[in-house]
């Protein structure tokens, strides 16, 4: 698995702890409905990397790397400490990390023109709009 390809996996894996953890105290919330889906688009995501992975014969990783360990932790802290608002700007600033990797991941000689297609059609207007919508709800939560 090429160092990109993990990165983006590990951090696909970790955002959806991340949005687990936002989710717990926010069954009643209107915006859980948004951010469950936001945590699925992780999910399918990481199924996809995952496939890859396996389909180059590469090794798959189910354990994010040391960043995204540290994400999960200041996460879990802005989330019940900090309140909604930070927690939330944590969670926009990976989602905006993962869209300049995405878009980084299309100049690498390593992937296929198919998963150049997935990141240009899916992962990055996908990213984008989780960005816009989570920005919304920050400035809701003022």
């Amino acid at each position: 698995m090429n160092f990109k390809m993990k990165r983006i996996l590990d951090g696909e894996l970790t955002a959806e702890k991340v949005y687990d953890k936002i989710l717990e105290d926010r069954s009643d919330d209107p915006q859980a409905f948004r951010l469950k889906q936001f945590k699925l688009n992780h999910q399918n995501a990481a199924s996809f990397w995952k496939k890859q992975a396996q389909i180059s014969g590469s090794i798959k990783t189910d354990t994010p790397d040391v960043w995204n360990k540290a994400v999960e932790a200041f996460m879990g802290a802005s989330n019940t400490i900090l309140g909604e608002k930070n927690a939330l700007k944590v969670v926009r600033k990976g989602e905006e990390l993962a869209l300049t990797t995405y878009e980084k991941m299309l100049s690498s000689d390593a992937l296929s023109a198919f998963q150049k297609e997935e990141i240009r059609n899916t992962f990055i207007p996908r990213q984008k709009r989780h960005i816009e919508s989570i920005s919304a709800m920050i400035k809701m939560a003022s």
